[in-house]
């Protein structure tokens, strides 16, 4: 349920209120660092952050001082390689500015929506410097395991993604946090503006997340991911492709042939084994056995 709060009738009024957090359900969380490749084709974990989409900023100065705010922006304008917007933010006759900036290359890549992103995040930054999301930038670091993340692969560097159990795990943190005496005193309690878990938000500037594993009740199911290979199994891939001998660009065309995943073209084995520590943990164990078959009887090409 929302909290009820009157109107602020001053800058002054309203500040403590915009300092106070939002709540575990109103927060978005999307991944920071991408974890870091391990030996042995395994995944460490992944540095996480929660942030707040622009509607959130301008309901908190809705529900603290309606009518007495306003907001404006400049003209897009070219910074180096990035493009930049000023966001003007006024209440209570007092102003305050702060800049949005994206990548020429990514407005190319994604249009309008890269353009909405750029105008939200300077809006956004000049709430800060009300105290609106403040909090934000004291929050304890959020690490989560890679394997509560979605990881999807390319030609590039993997990409990985929120799920949903990564988010519930989050949203646990967070409100411990929350929850923290010094928490409190130092922003109060969080202000609730009646989000809920899941909510739609910010459809165009939120981060993805990974589509659930299980549709809910009224959904057709989704079917289940396969199970993939254990550390054994990769570990008897390895040892096979060793004593056989096949190079990693030789596995790499035996784990395609076998698989049907399509691998990017290599410059030569460093990026093939690079493909293959990424690849081996998350192969179907369905394959395995086509793959160790498939290197016993291929010729050795190393």
């Amino acid at each position: 349920m929302a909290d009820t709060i009157q109107p602020a009738g001053s800058l002054a009024k309203a500040i403590p209120f915009f300092r106070r957090p939002f709540t575990a359900a109103a927060v978005k969380f999307k991944v920071q660092v991408n974890p870091k490749d391990l030996d042995g084709g395994r995944f460490g974990q992944a540095l996480c952050v929660c942030y707040i989409d622009a509607r959130l900023v301008a309901e908190r100065l809705n529900v603290v001082c309606p009518g007495a705010w306003s907001d404006e922006y400049s003209d897009p304008k070219p910074l180096g390689d990035n493009v930049a917007v000023t966001s003007r933010i006024t209440v209570f006759e007092a102003a305050r500015q702060d800049v949005g900036v994206e990548s020429v290359s990514r407005i190319k890549r994604s249009g309008d929506m890269a353009i909405k992103g750029l105008y939200s995040d300077a809006f956004k930054r000049a709430g800060v410097k009300f105290g609106i999301g403040a909090f934000l930038y004291v929050v304890p670091q959020l690490y989560v395991d890679s394997t509560l993340l979605k990881m999807s692969l390319g030609a590039g560097d993997p990409k990985w993604f929120m799920t949903p159990k990564a988010e519930t795990e989050l949203r646990k943190r967070y409100q411990a946090w929350l929850d923290a005496p010094a928490t409190q005193e130092r922003f109060g309690a969080a202000l609730d503006h009646g989000d809920v878990i899941d909510g739609q938000g910010d459809v165009e500037t939120v981060a993805p997340v990974a589509e659930p594993e299980q549709a809910p009740a009224s959904q057709p199911a989704v079917k289940p991911r396969p199970p993939t290979a254990t550390d054994d199994e990769v570990r008897a891939i390895r040892r096979s492709a060793n004593d056989k001998p096949v190079s990693p660009l030789g596995l790499v065309a035996i784990v395609a042939d076998v698989s049907g995943i399509a691998p990017p073209t290599f410059a030569g084995h460093t990026a093939a084994e690079v493909w293959l520590r990424r690849v081996l943990p998350h192969l179907p164990s369905e394959h395995v056995a086509g793959v160790l078959n498939a290197i016993k009887n291929a010729e050795a090409d190393v």
